[in-house]
């Protein structure tokens, strides 16, 4: 997941023009440059009448419209700034940041009500990416004592992005930002709360006898109503860390019992791999919405054949994860800890070079051609590939084997639920999960003024 970060609150006019409709001709680029340079330069007035000269070339052009609504702001032109704002918006409708800028000029203003609605019809017209938006949106209702509205955006959030408390103790940030993801987690306790009775109940019910202790920690941690209890230093789950698994870097392929069907099918799948051409870093075999991509597995049998062995590890939103991974020669990244330690991945190598490195809880291990990896990804993992080719892995996401049964059935159904939760609140459908257990009380939000609260856990 790339980092999140608080966008400024109005245009900066030196960072580049937004894209238009169409492609400018080159003179009201050239316009639009001399435009901005005179804005950063600090020349308002001739800022100003630039500006006017590329929409006489370009009406509409977002980029212009950007630069005079920001003109008017700093000369306190509140009400001009927001309808150049609107006009932006218009003018480039999948471009959030024109509303972003109109709902922040709107708060100047205290009309809060009115910034939410504006952010909220347009995510209302496209699917929401990250969750910005929303905790604006949070931050708008709550300004204007809309409880209820609040806790549903905050709540939509943390949904889109489930390590937001990790964010939140980011001391990079700014601190308005980090409070906002404060209320977002505090907003989501409710929610995760009855979710996570839910689940318990029904798993207690289908699998009588299996002990939900260590379940119930894991979505203790997930909820942050809990600290993980990692196994291991340097290990760290970053969204759902299960206690009592062995907790160790690297792990024997050899105890998997596909592991020599793997082995034995490795030629067939390296050639339809190689068979996909060249140009590409993932090809998955599964959509976002967890459904096959018919035509790679039509041109991977000896692949799919694998995969059928393999027991799927299904987390919804999270899609089903075999995917043939390519690193461009040169490339080297890390470090980085993984979402859980209830999965493992696997790397069946289809080429590397000899001096290619995964490097797992410090102990380093080259990507030969036809071995597998496998290892736990919650402990600290780099790469390194030398080149001169590219490393190429088909990458499968595993069960640890010490996950039992009704515990992955938990986990299942409890994603299950988080996503349906979501899918209702965007399409502004009923929003509690559990309709016979109260989400939260709004007192949860009103207290959520007083700062964030995030979970004690080992991050």
């Amino acid at each position: 997941m790339a980092p999140l970060h608080r966008p400024e609150p109005v245009p900066s006019p030196g960072g580049g023009s937004p894209t238009s409709p169409r492609e400018p001709p080159e003179l009201t680029v050239r316009l639009f440059e001399r435009a901005s340079r005179l804005h950063e330069l600090g020349r308002g007035d001739a800022a100003w009448s630039a500006y006017s000269d590329v929409l006489d070339h370009a009406p509409g052009h977002p980029g212009a419209l950007l630069g005079l609504a920001l003109l008017a702001f700093q000369a306190g032109r509140l009400e001009e700034s927001a309808e150049r704002l609107r006009d932006a918006a218009q003018a480039a409708p999948d471009d959030p940041e024109p509303t972003r800028r109109l709902a922040f000029v709107l708060a100047q203003r205290e009309r809060f009500s009115e910034a939410a609605e504006a952010l909220e019809q347009w995510l209302a017209g496209h699917p929401p990416g990250t969750p910005e938006l929303y905790l604006q949106c949070g931050s708008l209702h709550q300004h204007a004592d809309e409880v209820q509205a609040a806790r549903l955006a905050f709540q939509r959030a943390y949904l889109l992005r489930p390590d937001l408390e990790s964010l939140a103790e980011d001391p990079a940030l700014p601190e308005e930002f980090r409070t906002q993801l404060g209320h977002a987690m505090l907003a989501m306790r409710g929610l995760h709360g009855s979710m996570r009775e839910r689940v318990l109940e029904e798993i207690g019910n289908d699998f009588p006898g299996g002990p939900l202790e260590r379940l119930e920690a894991a979505l203790a941690h997930l909820s942050g109503s809990a600290p993980a209890r990692h196994e291991r230093a340097g290990q760290r789950s970053r969204s759902v860390h299960m206690p009592g698994l062995e907790a160790r870097p690297w792990h024997q392929a050899s105890e998997f019992s596909w592991y020599a069907a793997a082995r034995g099918l490795w030629p067939e799948i390296a050639r339809e791999c190689r068979a996909l051409g060249d140009g590409w870093q993932a090809r998955p075999f599964y959509d976002e919405r967890g459904e096959r991509y018919e035509d790679v597995w039509a041109a991977c049998p000896a692949t799919a054949r694998l995969l059928d062995e393999i027991e799927p590890v299904e987390l919804p939103p999270l899609r089903p994860a075999p995917l043939f991974s390519r690193l461009p020669a040169g490339t080297r990244a890390g470090p980085a800890f993984g979402f859980t330690n209830t999965c493992l991945i696997a790397h069946l190598v289809i080429d590397a070079n000899d001096a290619d490195r995964l490097t797992v809880g410090g102990e380093a291990r080259a990507w030969v051609p036809g071995e597998l990896l496998v290892f736990d990804e919650t402990f600290a993992h780099s790469v390194s590939v030398t080149g001169p080719r590219d490393r190429i892995v088909l990458s499968l996401e595993l069960w640890h084997p010490g996950v039992r049964a009704h515990e992955k059935a938990g986990l299942s159904r409890y994603f299950g639920l988080r996503r349906d939760w979501l899918t209702r609140a965007r399409s502004g459908l009923e929003t509690d999960p559990t309709p016979d257990r109260a989400p939260g009380s709004e007192r949860d939000v009103a207290a959520a003024a007083d700062g964030p609260r995030t979970p004690n856990g080992t991050k």
